[in-house]
């Protein structure tokens, strides 16, 4: 690159139109510079799009802007753990069984309880622990109005027993951590 106060050297680099190449220089950092905020704007998202309440397929496509997007006040695992007796109605703490309510059942039956301690055998399968939270939190009033049982979680954990991946839309598939991160971001504490 030649040194701005030394005049291009080749014919590739020659001002357009017998331009100063200094005057020209300057204009395009001028414009570049006045172009930056805009585009960062453009680009940045607020702090709280990662915690926009959406559906599978929405979260596929999330963007930078969702008025109007609904607000999950989920609970995780660990909390539905240490919080047994806050559980919904209609589930059983000490009975209920991870296969009552998903296919594809885990080794060893386990009660939903087993599935969501945290130092547990299942401590280690994530999307079971989350898809249980998430199970839970249908059972709360307005939680996670973009979650319902048995659509679409039974299916997420479905398709994720059957293949390892789960796909929210055409043409995207989730390994786990992806399952997990949507499901969290149902969650406000985990």
């Amino acid at each position: 690159m030649p040194e701005p106060t030394k005049p291009p050297s080749g014919p590739d680099s020659a001002p357009v139109s017998g331009q100063d190449p200094k005057a020209t220089r300057r204009r395009l950092l001028q414009g570049g510079l006045a172009t930056a905020p805009v585009l960062m704007t453009l680009v940045s998202r607020p702090v709280f799009a990662q915690v926009t309440c959406t559906t599978p397929s929405g979260f596929v496509s999330l963007n930078a802007s969702h008025p109007g997007a609904a607000h999950c006040s989920g609970n995780g695992p660990t909390y539905w753990y240490g919080h047994q007796s806050s559980w919904p109605n209609g589930f059983n703490v000490h009975g209920d069984h991870f296969s009552k309510y998903f296919d594809h059942d885990l080794s060893g039956h386990p009660k939903l309880t087993e599935v969501l301690d945290p130092n547990g055998a299942y401590k280690n399968n994530k999307v079971a622990r989350y898809v249980v939270a998430a199970l839970l939190n249908t059972g709360v009033s307005g939680a996670t109005p973009v979650l319902s049982y048995p659509y679409p979680l039974k299916h997420i954990w479905s398709e994720f027993a059957n293949s390892g991946h789960f796909s929210p839309s055409a043409g995207a598939s989730w390994d786990a951590n992806e399952i997990v991160e949507y499901l969290a971001s149902t969650m406000i504490s985990q």
